[in-house]
């Protein structure tokens, strides 16, 4: 299974993918309001406490923009500001 992220200052969307054969299939999919939540961390928890399926999962790749990075956490990423 593989979690993939599209995280931002007004949404976090989150998927679970399986891959089968050479293709990767939706399994869930969320989208949850930034604003909401304290920190990336817990929109992830949530994420995975509401999957339908059970996974062991040990990585994650997640995007984020820049803007979301100097909002919550203070981070410059390659200087897009």
């Amino acid at each position: 299974m593989i979690v993939a992220g599209d995280i931002g200052g007004t949404k976090c969307s989150l998927a679970l993918f399986e891959l089968q054969e050479d293709r990767l299939i939706s399994k869930f999919e969320s989208t949850y309001p930034s604003r909401r939540y304290p920190g990336l961390e817990v929109v992830v928890a949530r994420f995975l406490s509401e999957k339908p399926v059970r996974i062991h999962q040990d990585r994650i790749c997640l995007l984020y923009t820049s803007d979301a990075a100097d909002e919550l956490d203070g981070v410059d990423l390659g200087g897009r500001r």
